[in-house]
C-alpha cells in the first residue's frame, strides 16, 4: 500500500498570484448581488414613451410652423397678409370664368 502522493505545484509568480487573484475577485464580483447605485437602468414604459414621442412631434411641427412664420413675415412682398385688420381692406378679385357663372345661374 504505498501511495505516493503528488508533488506540491510549482510555486506561483507575482504575475500568476495578480492574475488569479483578479479572476477571483471578478467571480465574487459577479455572484453579489449589485447595489442600488448599480441596477441596471430601466426603460420607460409604452404608455411613458408614446407619450413623449406625440409631445416631441407636436413640438417639431410647432417648431417648424413658429419658422415658416418668421420666414414668411420678414419678406417684404408678403407684409400685406398681416397688415389687413378689415375685410374691406382686402381687396376682392372675381375671375372672369366665375363671373359668367353666376351670371347664368
Amino acid at each position: 500500500d504505498a501511495t505516493t502522493t503528488p508533488p506540491p505545484p510549482p510555486a506561483m509568480t507575482t504575475k500568476q498570484q495578480q492574475h488569479d487573484t483578479t479572476q477571483q475577485q471578478q467571480q465574487q464580483h459577479s455572484k453579489t448581488p449589485s447595489s442600488p447605485q448599480q441596477q441596471t437602468l430601466q426603460l420607460p414604459s409604452e404608455a411613458t414613451s408614446s407619450a413623449l414621442a406625440k409631445s416631441y412631434r407636436s413640438l417639431a411641427f410647432q417648431t417648424l410652423a413658429d419658422q415658416v412664420k418668421r420666414s414668411v413675415r420678414s419678406h417684404d412682398g408678403n407684409e400685406w397678409m398681416f397688415n389687413v385688420m378689415d375685410v374691406g381692406d382686402m381687396p376682392l378679385c372675381w375671375s372672369e370664368e366665375l363671373l359668367r357663372g353666376i351670371m347664368i345661374n
